[in-house]
Order: structure tokens, then sequence, then C-alpha cells
């Protein structure tokens, strides 16, 4: 134990945790401002859900940094394979809502399997990219691979009809193309495709009522 805890010391961006403290306070202190009623005090139910809710991601985080990050790369595989089935159960099994088909029901729990799918890209493209580093990377087609592993879960999420969740995580797995060395003629191709792929969803993909929500 005293190995991990060094570990943990030495190598951990703290400032990180305190800027994640400072969001969550304050964000619980705007949550208890815009709930607050006279006889039901500070702590609304809406409140105490929410604090309940940072606290299991405090476990969660702790069990995390507990395990050593080489076991994720081993199980990298497994672990996108069980989020993209996941993301695939709510296409047969979630109930649609709100025109979208994302959040598994069991009881009174909800489950977004996005949120999970997002985890697993990371890690996914992370041992992808350790093992060809993204500076050694110089031709686009070498990106082949890494771009499927990102279709896989836009796809699945696309289908769900959740289209800002699908922009949003393939936004996160476009963080890592920063690092490659392809030349700038090459991406203004990749521009190109994107526009024209864009113009297509608009035109043939996208229900009214989500044109509507983009334009608003």
């Amino acid at each position: 134990m005293a190995r991990i805890e060094r570990r943990m010391a030495q190598h951990y961006e703290w400032w990180l945790l305190g800027l994640l403290a400072l969001l969550l306070g304050l964000g619980v202190a705007n949550l208890m401002s815009a709930t607050h009623a006279g006889s039901e005090g500070w702590f609304t139910p809406n409140v105490v859900r929410q604090l309940a809710a940072m606290g299991i991601g405090a476990g969660l985080l702790v069990a995390v940094l507990l395990v050593d990050y080489r076991h994720l790369e081993r199980w990298a595989w497994l672990l996108y394979v069980a989020t993209l089935l996941l993301l695939a159960s709510t296409l047969v099994f979630a109930p649609v809502t709100r025109g979208n088909q994302s959040w598994l029901v069991f009881g009174p729990l909800r489950l977004q399997p996005a949120e999970f799918a997002k985890l697993g890209l990371i890690i996914a493209l992370a041992r992808w990219f350790h093992r060809h580093p993204p500076g050694e990377i110089r031709r686009l087609r070498d990106l082949w691979r890494p771009a499927l592993i990102m279709a896989c879960p836009v796809g699945l999420i696309v289908l769900q009809r959740d289209m800002g969740v699908a922009l949003l995580t393939l936004l996160i797995g476009c963080t890592f193309l920063l690092f490659v060395r392809i030349p700038a003629r090459s991406w203004l191709a990749v521009a190109a495709t994107a526009l024209a792929a864009l113009a297509a969803i608009w035109l043939f993909a996208l229900e009214p009522y989500q044109k509507s929500r983009i334009l608003d």
C-alpha cells in the first residue's frame, strides 16, 4: 500500500483535483441557491441527490486511483467492446424519450450507456496511440484504425438519435489528432469531407425537432 500511496503522491495531478473540487462546490452552491425553499431549507431533495452522486463519484475516483493504469491497457479492448454492447442494448431495450433512445431504465434507476462509451473510447484510443505514437504518424491513411474505433460508438449513438452526445463523443476522440504530424493539405481534405457529411446529415438524417434545437 505504501508503494501505491507514494506513486499517487508523486504522479497525480493534484491541481486537477483542486479544480474539480472548486467546480463541484460552485455547482452545488448554484443548485442550493436555485432550489432553496423556505420550508425545506437549503438541502432540498435535488441537493441531497446531487451530494449523494458526488459521494459515489468520489468513491469511484479513489477506486480508480488504486488501480495501476497499466491494467487499463490490458483491459482496453474488453472495456471498449463491453461499452459497445451496452450502447447497442439501448436500441433494443431503451424506451423512446423525447425522440431519443439513449437511456436504460431499471425501475427507479436510469443509465446512459453513452457516458461509459466515452470512457471506453478514450481507453481504447489511448492504447492504440501508445503503441503507435502520434508524433510518428505522417499519413492520413494511417489513421483508419483510430477512425474506426471512434466510428463504432459514435454510429451507435447516432442510431439512438442523440446527435448532441454523438458530436461530443466524436470531439473527444478527435482530441488525439492534435498530436499527429499530418500535412495541412490532408486536413483540408478531411474538412471538406466533414462538411459534405454534415450537409448530408442535415438534409437526410436529422428530424425537424433536432434541426429546431440547433437553430434555436
